[in-house]
């Protein structure tokens, strides 16, 4: 967490310092910002059946909540050497997470229950709107057709290019190095508790967001 995210936590707790005096104590207390390694391959047998154009076009703002929403799989490394995935799905009106599952298989199961769930939760309106990169999961038949059963919209990152799906880039990093890289992950269920500690009870509710001028997700989504 860089230094801008810890003076805007200060001054919500009504502590008055300006951010090069918060930079300056956190050069003094060695305080850093903690890398996310990079992704490994993953090797799915799923085939694509339909990709999708860019409608989205980074356009990561939104009127109003439940019309845009962004999804993306990562990976979380347990003790065992094997792997569990994270798919996440956020609203882009409020930077929230709306849909969270995590599996053993990076699968487009793995996706449809997320945005099922998701789905279930919030009553997102006929023709939301649903960006995603190009991976299987999300070009896989029964993930196309689950999303035309439901009237959603599909849009894509093009390939190559992670920018076009930045708002899941950004949030996976901060899930990482805040939390996540912090543990020690027994199993996909001990990974699922301690992951949605983060998403449900810090990250939505208590974690401001610059973006929406410090507000948290659910400040915006439910006083905004």
């Amino acid at each position: 967490m860089g230094y801008r995210k810890i003076h805007l936590y200060l001054k919500r707790e009504g502590v008055k310092i300006s951010k090069p005096t918060t930079h300056k104590y956190m050069k003094e207390l060695s305080l850093k910002s903690i890398t996310v390694k990079k992704k490994p391959k993953s090797i799915s047998k799923e085939k694509p059946f339909q990709r999708f154009e860019n409608v989205l076009k980074q356009d990561f703002h939104a009127a109003r909540a439940n019309t845009k929403w962004c999804s993306d799989i990562t990976y979380l490394k347990l003790t065992n050497g094997r792997f569990a995935y994270a798919c996440t799905i956020l609203d882009l009106y409020d930077k929230s997470v709306v849909g969270f599952q995590i599996s053993d298989h990076m699968t487009s199961q793995l996706a449809i229950d997320t945005l099922s769930d998701a789905l279930a939760k919030h009553h997102p309106p006929k023709g939301l709107l649903f960006h995603t990169d190009q991976g299987v999961q999300y070009t896989a038949k029964t993930f196309v057709e689950f999303c035309q059963r439901h009237e959603i919209r599909q849009s894509m990152s093009r390939v190559g290019t992670p920018y076009d799906n930045a708002v899941m880039e950004s949030f996976f990093g901060k899930f990482k190095r805040e939390h996540m890289n912090h543990f020690s992950l027994k199993n996909v269920e001990h990974t699922k508790s301690i992951a949605e500690d983060y998403i449900y009870l810090y990250y939505n509710s208590i974690r401001p967001h610059s973006s929406l001028e410090g507000l948290t997700p659910w400040e915006k989504r439910y006083a905004g």
